[in-house]
């Protein structure tokens, strides 16, 4: 995340202590910067996509449960245009390029492939964290 959600102002390298062993003192950043001015985002998907990040460190999570990140991301991807309504059929490479694109705009190049995609998307997976895992017979294009 390079922005402030709050301000949309773009974070800035500083020397501003952050060492665990020293006493909380309160150090503004202001007085660490240098006098460059505020450079505000206009990008409207890095600010979305900054506010989207917070949200999930936000998140409450559930440590007794153990759901693997493909059942995550097989239910986020469920209804939307990378996925035949049966489910028997994903778009991935649709989706390795939606992302490459959407990554590239924000300026962020370390996105994954289409084989890493895919990897994740079929590995063991539970719809319910009660049922048993099931393996299911994809066709991925």
């Amino acid at each position: 995340m390079n922005i402030c959600t709050k301000h949309n102002c773009r974070l800035m390298e500083s020397s501003v202590p952050a060492k665990s062993e020293q006493s909380y003192t309160f150090y503004p950043a202001e007085s660490y910067t240098c006098e460059n001015n505020v450079i505000v985002e206009d990008n409207e998907t890095v600010i979305q996509f900054s506010a989207y990040l917070e949200s999930v460190f936000d998140a409450p999570m559930n440590f007794d449960a153990d759901i693997p990140i493909s059942s995550i991301l097989y239910d986020g991807i469920s209804r939307t245009k990378y996925m035949m309504p049966s489910g028997k059929s994903r778009y991935t490479k649709l989706l390795t390029d939606d992302m490459n694109e959407l990554y590239r705009n924000i300026d962020l190049c370390s996105t994954a492939s289409m084989y890493q995609v895919q990897r994740v998307l079929l590995e063991n997976r539970s719809l319910n964290v009660n049922e048993k895992v099931v393996h299911p017979q994809i066709t991925v294009f």
